[in-house]
């Protein structure tokens, strides 16, 4: 750990550029350990997970609209370096995953942990609206919100101008928010509205940036008030085009390489 932290200094490098260097390409096998196996870095190892989950979410639902390869790295790696509560927000995506599945560390052994991944899937949530929250902050561009819209539904709003999302999504977002979160009356399907929301003439890619803008709020809402969808939201198909959703609109939102 100290000569890694040494040839950092050395070098002006940091510490995910030497753990990128010292592993295995795809495909690969060989006799020698993975640096980021020797020296477990947490948050290499929450970084490393998104990498390797995203694709199948992308695949699966939203249908590429998420970021990949290349471009997904890099922004995931900008945004640990320069959005301080994305960092959580990487972990909890890991640990909710994590318990989803008894996966004791002896083989044969007994793990007598309680899991909970719901735990994990509303910090998720509760992170998502900080992030996008410190990076209004850090811009200067938090100041644009009036003080009755500095919360979730504002900042998606401010981030989303500010990336020239087209102006029919954020009016319907907008106009339709309330709608589709406020939970008061606890709906037995309020993730099912959201996936069945069509609009005539829309690209299927302003369709999937309104839901996942709704997703992202619903799952902040829920998880802030209630528990009463908790089992389906443990193993359902709903649950994951909501937790796609929150990724979507953090990953869009604070992409600057699209600007």
């Amino acid at each position: 750990m100290f000569a890694l932290n040494w040839l950092c200094v050395l070098n002006d490098k940091k510490l995910s550029f030497y753990l990128d260097k010292w592993k295995w390409l795809d495909f690969e096998r060989h006799d020698w350990a993975e640096l980021h196996e020797v020296l477990p870095y947490e948050f290499f190892e929450d970084r490393q997970y998104l990498l390797r989950f995203i694709p199948i979410y992308n695949k699966k639902l939203y249908k590429g609209m998420l970021p990949a390869d290349e471009k997904l790295k890099q922004l995931v790696g900008g945004l640990q370096a320069t959005n301080y509560p994305f960092d959580s927000f990487l972990n909890a995506f890991r640990q909710l995953h994590e318990n989803l599945v008894y996966n004791p560390k002896q083989k044969g052994s007994l793990d007598f942990r309680v899991l909970r991944p719901l735990d994990y899937y509303s910090l998720l949530a509760i992170r998502a609206e900080v992030c996008l929250r410190y990076a209004l902050e850090k811009d200067g561009s938090l100041v644009n919100i009036d003080n009755k819209d500095q919360k979730l539904d504002g900042y998606i709003v401010e981030l989303a101008k500010q990336k020239k999302i087209s102006n029919r999504v954020i009016e319907y977002f907008n106009e339709n928010v309330n709608n589709f979160t406020q939970l008061r009356d606890m709906p037995s399907n309020p993730i099912g509205e959201i996936m069945e929301i069509q609009c005539k003439k829309w690209s299927k890619k302003d369709i999937h940036l309104a839901q996942a803008f709704l997703c992202c709020v619903l799952a902040r809402n829920y998880f802030a008030h209630h528990t009463y969808l908790d089992k389906e939201l443990i193993r359902d198909e709903k649950s994951a085009f909501m937790l796609t959703g929150i990724l979507a609109t953090v990953l869009i939102l604070l992409d600057n390489s699209a600007e």
